[in-house]
């Protein structure tokens, strides 16, 4: 089930040219199909870096540094997600 999930998803390759397949349609400017790509590549960071923390948590046993370092990558994911809003309303 897991396999085929991961075989199912969509590369950055793939979701970055479907991006700019689709810009006339919505007519997305280039620079708000590059931003879509790298909040999508600043989206697979940071849940990469969560699962780290988290199984780091578990290995180790300090929840307390899970706990500490959520709040962080909430902020980092809302200050992404305005600059991303901005940058393609403007």
């Amino acid at each position: 089930m897991i396999t085929l999930f991961f075989l199912s998803s969509p590369t950055i390759y793939e979701m970055y040219h479907h991006l700019f397949l689709i810009r006339p349609v919505f007519k997305l400017s280039a620079t708000a199909a590059t931003a879509a790509v790298v909040v999508a590549v600043v989206v697979v960071i940071l849940v990469a870096v969560v699962v780290v923390v988290v199984v780091f948590a578990a290995v180790t046993g300090a929840a307390a540094a899970a706990t500490a370092a959520a709040p962080v990558v909430v902020v980092v994911v809302v200050v992404v997600v305005v600059v991303v809003v901005v940058v393609i309303r403007f």
